[in-house]
C-alpha cells in the first residue's frame, strides 16, 4: 500500500471521528473530496441542480401564500361562517376564559388592574392571590417561610356564618349545616379553590371585606395575617395604622371563629410549632403605607401580601 493510500484511510478515519460517523459510513461526503475527482465534480452539479430545484420550489411556495393572503385566510381572521367569539359590546366576550375559578368575561379585566381608577373586586383579588400561592410553591427558597391564602369566598362564608357561631361556639356548630363541608376542607388543604393544608405553613395570609351598613356594597379591603406559632393576626390596613371599630370588630370575627375551628379540625395533632392551647388570637394593627386614593385599598391588600410573603417590610410598598 503505498503512502498517499494511507493518509487518505487515515483521513477519512479522523473526518468520521470527528463528525461522529459510525464505522458503516465509508464514504465521506463530496465536500470533503478533492474538487479535482471526477465524482465530486458530478455530485456537485448534481447538488446545484437540486439548488436550483430548491429555489423554484421556493417561489412556488411564495406564490401560494400570496394568493392565500389575498383570500384573506391567514391566521387570526375570522372565516365565513365562522362564529364571533366577541359580543356586540367590545368590552365582554361570548366565551369566558377561566382563572382560578373565576370566568373572565370582560376584556378590560387586566387593564382594570393598572388603573388607579378602578375599583378592584372579589375576582382581582382572588386571582392575584392565587397566582402569588403558586409563586411561593415554585420558588420556595424565596419565601423566608411556609405560607399559604385563603380567598374572598372564605372570609364572605366566615362573616355569614358568625353570627350562629356567636350563639353557639360548640362542636354542634361545625357538624350542623354547611360549616364542616365548608370552612374545614381549607384547614385540610382539600378545597379545590384553596389546595394547601394549613398543618404544613406558618403563616395564612386571608382579604377580609368591610361591609357597609346594607351589607351590599363593598367599603374597604385589608389584608389579615394568621401567625400559627405566635398566635396572632397581623392587620394592614391601607387607611388606618390603628385599631377603629368597625375594622377590630371585623377582626374580632377571625380571632374568635379560628381557634374553634383549627380545635375542632384536630389541627394540633398535625402542625408541629402550635400546640394544644386554642384560647382567642391576639389582633395587632401594623403600621403601613397609606393609599393616596379612595379607591386603592385592593390594589394595597395585593401588594401588602406579595411584600410580607417574600419577607419584606410593607413600608418599602
Amino acid at each position: 500500500m503505498d503512502i498517499d493510500a494511507t493518509l487518505t484511510m487515515e483521513g477519512e478515519g479522523n473526518v468520521e471521528e470527528e463528525l461522529g460517523r459510525g464505522k458503516m459510513n465509508k464514504k465521506l461526503s463530496w465536500q470533503l473530496k478533492s474538487p479535482f475527482d471526477k465524482e465530486g465534480k458530478a455530485v456537485s452539479s448534481k447538488a446545484d441542480n437540486q439548488n436550483t430545484l430548491k429555489s423554484s420550489e421556493d417561489e412556488k411556495l411564495v406564490k401560494k401564500i400570496i394568493v392565500l393572503l389575498g383570500k384573506e385566510k391567514r391566521r387570526g381572521r375570522k372565516k365565513e361562517g365562522q362564529i364571533d367569539l366577541y359580543a356586540d359590546d367590545n368590552s365582554l366576550r361570548k366565551k369566558p376564559y377561566k382563572l382560578y375559578h373565576q370566568k373572565i368575561s370582560s376584556k378590560m379585566f387586566f387593564l382594570e388592574l393598572s388603573d388607579i381608577k378602578f375599583v378592584l373586586d372579589d375576582k382581582h383579588i382572588d386571582i392575584a392571590l392565587y397566582y402569588l400561592r403558586k409563586k411561593e410553591c415554585y420558588h420556595p427558597r424565596d419565601h423566608p417561610f411556609r405560607c399559604t391564602t385563603t380567598d374572598v369566598l372564605f372570609d364572605n362564608y366566615m362573616a355569614l356564618v358568625y353570627k350562629d357561631f356567636s350563639e353557639d361556639a360548640s362542636d354542634e356548630f361545625w357538624c350542623a349545616g354547611d360549616n364542616q363541608l365548608f370552612l374545614t376542607p381549607y384547614v385540610w388543604g382539600d378545597s379545590r379553590r384553596c389546595g394547601i393544608a394549613w398543618t404544613e405553613v406558618d403563616k395564612i395570609f386571608f382579604p377580609c371585606r368591610l361591609p357597609s351598613k346594607d351589607d351590599e356594597a363593598v367599603t374597604h379591603f385589608l389584608l389579615g395575617v394568621l401567625d400559627l406559632n405566635q398566635k396572632k393576626i397581623d392587620v394592614y390596613d391601607s387607611i388606618y395604622s390603628e385599631p377603629y371599630e368597625a375594622g377590630m370588630n371585623y377582626m374580632q370575627m377571625y380571632a374568635r371563629m379560628i381557634p374553634h375551628l383549627l380545635k375542632f379540625s384536630q389541627f394540633d395533632k398535625n402542625h408541629k410549632s402550635f400546640g394544644n392551647v386554642f384560647n382567642k388570637f391576639d389582633i395587632r394593627w401594623q403600621r403601613s403605607p397609606h393609599q393616596t386614593g379612595s379607591t386603592n385599598c385592593g390594589a394595597f391588600l395585593i401588594k401588602f401580601a406579595e411584600l410580607l410573603m417574600i419577607g419584606k417590610d410593607v413600608q418599602q410598598f
